[in-house]
């Protein structure tokens, strides 16, 4: 039997009005990658498998020899070579013309159609890109901890926590035992953060200026943490032209001369 009831013209006609399309979740922020430069500063390799070797700088002296003598024999200094593997990040995803060419732009008007699904696409892809930074971000975070572990799901991998149960390899740096938890890196083996920077009564910046004694002292690196952050997002400074400043050059030489004739 066929319905016979009826609606009224409000839910017929009446059409809701589209302010925006938001994002429930805020944009992560990428303050590693930006210090490191880690978008920019980039070496491409062709194959994911990579070789560096290692001459290290001496902090030695050396020596006096006696007049009339022989010089002294000296040891070589070490080369090495380190090696590793790039991680493959490879996704995709499947998009269908009739699935997108039906719909509206999202936060677009209703009645109107986005054409060919640009704004459907553009979005998707940001969605993917942003999954690619989000894992640097966290390898970069977790190498600073320490590293990092990958677990493996048939062809797919994950990163985890290093050490975690179930991993199929842990990517370790080998930080020295003295580096973690509280930093015993003083000269006399004690901790530099003696205090955790939970208690409102910490020194951190007496902490801080040890942390830096204990770096020149172990890796005689005299610029600790001067690295300068530039904000991609900032204009760059304004600058004058190279015409102005010309022009300004002669106005002044003209002045002078000009002095110099009266």
């Amino acid at each position: 039997m066929a319905d016979t009831g009826y609606m009224t013209i409000q839910p017929a006609f009446q059409t809701p009005f589209v302010v925006d399309v938001i994002s429930q979740l805020p944009t992560p922020d990428y303050a590693l990658q930006r210090f490191y430069r880690s978008m920019r500063d980039r070496t491409f390799t062709a194959v994911r498998q990579f070789v560096w070797d290692q001459f290290n700088k001496t902090r030695t002296v050396a020596t006096i020899t006696a007049p009339m003598t022989d010089a002294n024999v000296i040891r070589r200094q070490k080369i090495g070579t380190a090696t590793g593997a790039l991680l493959r990040v490879a996704e995709k995803m499947q998009f269908y013309d009739e699935e997108f060419m039906n719909l509206r732009a999202p936060g677009g008007a209703i009645g109107t159609l986005d054409s060919r699904g640009e704004q459907w696409v553009v979005r998707q892809i940001d969605f993917m890109t942003r999954r690619h930074q989000n894992l640097m971000e966290y390898t970069l975070a977790k190498t600073l901890q320490g590293g990092f572990g990958i677990a493996r799901s048939q062809n797919t991998y994950r990163v985890t926590e290093l050490n975690a149960s179930g991993n199929e390899f842990d990517i370790s740096m080998n930080y020295p035992a003295s580096h973690l938890n509280q930093l015993a890196v003083r000269s006399d083996g004690s901790n530099v953060i003696d205090t955790p920077w939970s208690n409102a009564g910490a020194d951190i910046v007496t902490q801080r200026f040890a942390l830096r004694e204990a770096a020149i002292r172990e890796t005689g690196l005299v610029r600790f943490a001067s690295h300068r952050v530039v904000d991609e997002q900032r204009e760059p400074p304004k600058h004058r032209r190279f015409g102005e400043s010309r022009v300004e050059s002669r106005h002044q030489s003209t002045g002078s001369g000009r002095s110099e004739r009266s």
